[in-house]
């Protein structure tokens, strides 16, 4: 399920509550459909239902709280990644500068 631009903890929350809603909706019609066709009410059936709901939850959830563990740690690497490349760039500037600086220096020697 692919909505919006965004991208991060909002975009990923938002399609785990889609999924969880999708999810309790289906079983739901599911479990009124077993209901009706064996025509039992049965406390067993109740308890297997609830706990087979529990579980696709328990792991939606689980599977949510592990991409945005990896998303937060994808964007701390790329924060230190953009650090050591403005450093990077910093440094080869100051070197282009100087380099310049000494190119000048001989011509200004020359003439």
């Amino acid at each position: 399920i692919k909505t919006g631009h965004k991208i991060g903890y909002e975009t990923q929350l938002g399609r785990v509550v889609k999924i969880i809603w999708a999810v309790s909706g289906l079983s739901w019609l599911l479990h009124v459909a077993i209901s009706l066709i064996k025509g039992i009410n049965s406390p067993t059936l109740e308890i297997l239902f609830s706990l087979a709901i529990a579980l696709v939850m328990t792991g939606l959830i689980i599977k949510f709280k592990n991409s945005n563990i990896i998303t937060k740690q994808t964007n701390h690497k790329l924060s230190e990644i953009e650090q050591e490349f403005d450093s990077y760039r910093q440094k080869k500037l100051e070197e282009q500068q100087i380099l310049r600086r000494k190119l000048q220096d001989e011509i200004n020697k020359k003439k």
